[in-house]
């Protein structure tokens, strides 16, 4: 099976985008030490909008990623979150490109 990647944006309300990277360097540690189809977590601003935060993840097949949804530490991430951004957190889903 081809591994999954997944492209997520995130954009901090104004004055939050410290707390909300440090929730996500939080998430990476526990995401590393109990999820085995993980592959990697890293969390990136943008340098084109300094005010947008990217997490780059890649999970081994998309039992791994249901499986990393449906955790609740995962979960708790969302809701901590929600308060600290504007908007939505959008996900896109990228299948490997082989060739």
């Amino acid at each position: 099976m081809a591994a999954i990647g997944a492209f997520v944006t995130i954009r901090p309300r104004a004055g939050r985008t410290a707390e909300v990277i440090a929730l996500l360097a939080r998430a990476r540690g526990d995401i590393a030490a109990n999820e085995a189809g993980n592959a990697y977590y890293d969390v990136f601003r943008s340098r084109c909008d300094p005010a947008v935060i990217h997490v780059l993840e890649k999970y081994r097949d998309a039992e791994a990623v249901r499986a990393h949804a449906r955790r609740p530490a995962v979960q708790a991430l969302g809701q901590a979150l929600a308060p600290l951004i504007d908007g939505e957190i959008i996900v896109e889903l990228l299948d490997e490109a082989q060739g």
